[in-house]
């Protein structure tokens, strides 16, 4: 805004992993000096936003308001909950292209929405580049855990954590796999988790 853009799910997605970019090599400075440094979460949505100057005579500033920026402000704060630094709506997803790679991670209702929304971990723009065995391995423990096959899902996202040991999302669905064997979810259960925004 205010020029409109057609590849503007696109380009969202590059400036995040170039921000991702910098802020990892800032860390590393940071860090080689012995000082602290705070890292960063995004979040992604796609969607019509009221953009423009806001407020009162006294004082207004340039701002963007609407439910596309509520579900976006959701996904950066969601972040802490999967262990992740940049989460996309499907939206984005959809309009962002090839060329990225990206986990489907869950489905998602969070404060303010009753309609579930799919979310997906933005990871690196790898365009041409195969799978990676630990995507693969986090994507087959997903499908059985969706099939309610706890235990073949359990071994799929210890997978996961054999090539990634400190992966967020793994972690966190290996602990739902051994919840849910001992105290299986209802049969109407879709698989969807409501984020109330208690992250801690």
């Amino acid at each position: 805004a205010p020029l409109p853009q057609p590849d503007h799910a696109r380009r969202a997605c590059q400036a995040a992993l170039a921000i991702q970019r910098y802020i990892d090599e800032a860390l590393r400075e940071r860090q080689a000096l012995g000082q602290e440094f705070l890292g960063l979460r995004l979040g992604l949505h796609s969607g019509p936003v009221m953009a423009g100057n806001v407020g009162s005579r006294e004082r207004f500033n340039y701002t963007i308001m609407g439910d596309t920026v509520n579900l976006a402000h959701r996904l950066q704060e969601a972040n802490r909950y999967y262990g992740t630094r940049l989460l996309i709506s499907d939206a984005t997803r959809s309009l962002a292209g090839t060329g990225f790679l990206m986990r489907e991670l869950d489905r998602v209702q969070v404060r303010g929405r009753m309609q579930p929304v799919t979310i997906f971990e933005l990871v690196w723009a790898a365009p041409g580049e195969p799978t990676p065995l630990w995507l693969t391995s986090f994507q087959k423990g997903r499908g059985a855990y969706l099939e309610r096959d706890w235990r073949e899902a359990a071994l799929s996202f210890e997978e996961v954590l054999r090539f990634k040991p400190e992966d967020g999302p793994a972690t966190l669905y290996l602990r739902r796999c051994w919840r849910n064997l001992a105290a299986p979810p209802p049969p109407d259960w879709e698989g969807v988790s409501v984020l109330d925004g208690r992250y801690d």
